[in-house]
C-alpha cells in the first residue's frame, strides 16, 4: 500500500484460527457508523470463539476495499490497494509481527454496505486465501448500466471517478455476478431488505438527523439492494446450482427493515447470521471463562489474554 495504516486487530486464541477480513461502509472514519469493532458489537460478539479480525480505521469513502488504478483524493493523492494489502501485505505482517502463520484459504470476509459489495467483490477474486463470506445490504453486478452508475456514484462522494478505480474493461474482472460460478467454493451468506420501514423494531428514535438519514437514503438505498440480491441469487442458481443445494451458500431477504445498523445487528445476532456463517466456516466457539485453555506457547507472548477490546495497530508498510 505504500502508506502507514491504523486496523482494530483482535487476535484469534490460536495461532491457526480464521482471520475475519471486516469490510466497512461509505464514511467509516468520519461516522464510526459502519465500524463494525465499535458500532456493531463485533468484538464482544466474537469473545466466545477462537476467531479473530482486522478492520481498517481509516477513510473508505468510495474505495469499494479495491486496488485502484489512479490516485485518489483520499489517500494523499496515492493510489490505494486495499486488495494488495488483505491477500498480500495482512498475512506477511501477522506473521512477522504476531507469528500467526499464513495458511491458505483461513479468512472470512465480512462486509456492509459498500463492504458488502466490496467484500465479495475481494472474496471471488481471491478463492486461495477466502473460505467464507458473510455481506449485508450490499451489490453484485458491476457491469449493468445500474452497476456502473453506483460504481461513479460511489467513487464520486470521494471526488474521483469510476475510471480512476478500474479500467472499464476491468469491472467484469471484479463483478461478483461474472465470478457467481465460484460460489460453491465458499460457505457464504448474503443479507438485504425490502426496504420497508420499521416502526417496531427502534428504526425511529429521538435524534431527528438519524431518523432522516434512514427514512431518506436508508429506504430506497436498501430496496435497491433487495433488488440487487435477488437477480445475484439467479444468476448464482444458474452458474453454480450446487451452491445452492448443498447449503453453502444462503440468501436472506427480510420484509422490514432499512439501510441501517438495525437491519444488521438484527441478522448478525438476533437471527444469529453471524454464528450461522462462523459455525460453518469451521470457527471453534470456546467458553471464555478460561482463555488460557487454548493457549499455544508459540502466541503466548502475543495473544492478549481476554479479547473484550480489539487493539489499534499501526501497520507499517513491508516495502517502505
Amino acid at each position: 500500500m505504500r502508506t502507514t495504516l491504523t486496523v482494530d486487530l483482535q487476535l484469534p486464541l490460536r495461532p491457526t484460527a480464521p482471520i475475519l477480513h471486516v469490510f466497512g461502509g461509505m464514511w467509516q472514519h468520519e461516522h464510526q457508523g459502519m465500524l463494525m469493532p465499535h458500532v456493531g458489537g463485533l468484538a464482544h460478539a466474537l469473545s466466545s470463539t477462537d476467531v479473530g479480525f482486522v478492520a481498517p480505521v481509516a477513510p473508505t469513502n468510495g474505495s469499494m476495499w479495491t486496488d485502484w488504478r489512479n490516485p485518489t483524493l483520499i489517500s494523499d493523492k496515492k493510489p490505494i490497494k486495499w486488495e494488495t494489502f488483505f491477500t498480500q501485505e495482512l498475512p506477511n505482517y501477522l506473521w512477522r509481527t504476531f507469528g500467526i502463520p499464513p495458511r491458505p484459504r483461513n479468512a472470512i470476509a465480512l462486509g456492509v454496505s459498500m463492504g458488502g459489495a466490496g467484500g465479495a467483490s475481494m472474496m471471488y477474486r481471491h478463492p486461495e486465501v477466502y473460505r467464507a463470506g458473510y455481506f449485508l445490504s450490499g451489490f453484485y453486478n458491476f457491469t449493468s448500466p445500474l452497476g456502473r452508475t453506483a460504481l461513479g456514484v460511489i467513487s464520486g462522494l470521494s471526488g474521483n471517478t469510476g475510471h480512476d478505480m478500474w479500467a472499464y474493461d476491468d469491472y467484469s474482472a471484479h463483478s461478483p455476478t461474472e465470478l457467481a460460478d465460484r460460489t460453491s467454493l465458499f460457505h457464504t451468506r448474503f443479507v438485504a431488505s425490502t426496504g420497508v420501514l420499521d416502526l417496531s423494531n427502534g428504526e425511529i428514535n429521538h435524534k431527528v438527523g438519524d431518523n432522516l438519514l434512514r427514512l431518506y437514503g436508508g429506504t430506497w438505498l436498501e430496496a435497491g439492494m433487495s433488488v440487487s440480491l435477488s437477480q445475484f441469487r439467479m444468476v448464482v442458481k444458474k452458474k453454480d446450482p450446487q451452491a445452492l443445494r448443498d447449503g453453502k451458500a444462503t440468501f436472506v431477504i427480510y420484509p422490514t427493515g432499512v439501510h441501517f445498523w438495525n437491519l444488521w445487528r438484527r441478522d448478525m445476532y438476533d437471527e444469529g447470521g453471524l454464528q450461522d456463517i462462523l459455525r460453518r466456516s469451521g470457527v471453534r466457539f470456546v467458553p471464555i471463562a478460561n482463555p488460557a485453555q487454548l493457549q499455544d506457547p508459540f502466541t503466548r507472548s502475543t495473544t492478549p489474554k481476554a479479547k473484550d477490546t480489539p487493539t489499534s495497530v499501526e501497520k507499517p508498510n513491508p516495502a517502505a
